[in-house]
């Protein structure tokens, strides 16, 4: 509350997010998520560093890896990151770490190519003995932009990192929008960076 707010008014939808997922290029659409135009066809891959139509009106998801971001890639995610996790929620914490280089970075654009969603995707080891997924955010409520990039993190860390049990710091007010994704409680709560957290696990 009284945080400062960026102009894009940003959802953070948890500071940490730690999951195991699967690049798989079937699964449902929500209605809630389908434009006014006919369906396009999915072009997912299991390699990294591809583009592919995830639903319709143009909203298009890339998973890159740290390498394989261009510049532009990298500013513009981490201009996000920092205007919600630090400057909306007065977070003062280490955003930018390393553990970007070991990451698989998600993102939706919408029909306009603008940065719709984000999260990152981290091996096991890395943050937690467990794959993980962190700094989800959706830049529009309603649009069901989070949980879309939610379902890509969870499918990418299956089939990339062949994640049976996915662990996430999530924040406490984000809670119910994890359950509906299958996670449970594994923690008491606890403080990260001013803010109470919990850690979820889902298990496929």
């Amino acid at each position: 509350a009284g945080a400062l707010r960026p102009p894009l008014r940003c959802r953070a939808l948890g500071t940490e997010l730690c999951f195991g997922l699967i690049l798989d290029c079937s699964g449902a659409r929500r209605e809630e998520e389908r434009g006014d135009g006919p369906l396009r066809e999915k072009r997912c891959a299991s390699k990294t560093g591809r583009t592919a139509a995830t639903k319709e009106a143009g909203m298009a998801l890339t998973v890159k890896r740290f390498h394989e971001l261009s510049l532009d890639e990298y500013h513009e995610m981490l201009k996000l990151r920092c205007a919600v996790f630090v400057v909306e929620q007065q977070s003062p914490y280490q955003e930018v770490d390393d553990a970007d280089k070991e990451a698989l970075h998600l993102w939706l654009r919408d029909g306009d190519g603008a940065l719709a969603a984000y999260a990152r995707v981290l091996p096991a080891g890395v943050t937690h003995e467990t794959p993980s997924i962190g700094r989800v955010i959706a830049v529009q409520r309603g649009t069901g932009a989070g949980r879309r990039i939610m379902e890509e993190a969870i499918r990418v860390a299956q089939s990339e990192l062949g994640a049976d049990v996915i662990t996430i710091e999530a924040q406490v007010q984000a809670r119910g929008f994890y359950e509906k994704l299958g996670f449970k409680q594994t923690s008491d709560e606890f403080d990260d960076g001013g803010i109470p957290h919990i850690e979820m696990r889902l298990t496929r």
